[in-house]
């Protein structure tokens, strides 16, 4: 028996579960919880410093349990945050792993940004690091996306 009966709803758990094991990978953790705040920290963290439209864009594309974990707590009358430097960035996702000071916030952007590169579609993530500043360049792999050129 599927785990829901519904069988679009298991489609879409396994849909999320697919990014949730190719970040798992990525970060070389066996830890699903782990992974699963990485990921859901560093898509807030995101999701907060791009502007309404921009938001609503990248959270399209996710899948449907992860567009809900995304959209949690969403305030959209505070958008972007003021504090857009990446260290701001940064300091976000480790507030969430303030129990585990050991983890690494950098690694964790570049791997949650590597996933997003791997599912989301290329117009789509160009837009989103052309709302970033170019502080935040070095989080994304050489040629995964490109800044586009009018930023």
């Amino acid at each position: 028996m599927s785990p829901t009966g519904i069988k679009s709803m298991d489609r879409e758990v396994n849909v999320a579960m697919e990014w949730i094991i190719d970040a798992e990978n990525e970060f070389g953790w066996d830890d699903r919880q782990k992974t699963f705040q990485a990921v859901r920290s560093t898509l807030h963290a995101l999701r907060d410093r791009l502007t309404l439209e921009e938001a609503a864009d990248l959270g399209a594309q996710l899948p449907t349990f992860l567009r809900g974990v995304y959209f949690e707590g969403f305030q959209p009358q505070k958008l972007p945050v003021k504090d857009r430097d990446v260290e701001d960035f940064l300091g976000h996702i480790r507030q969430e792993f303030k129990q585990m000071p050991v983890v690494d916030a950098e690694l964790i952007a570049k791997k949650v940004f590597k996933v997003l590169c791997d599912h989301v579609s290329k117009g789509e993530m160009e837009d989103v690091i052309g709302m970033l500043p170019h502080d935040f360049d070095y989080l994304w792999e050489e040629g995964q996306v490109k800044r586009p050129s009018s930023t």
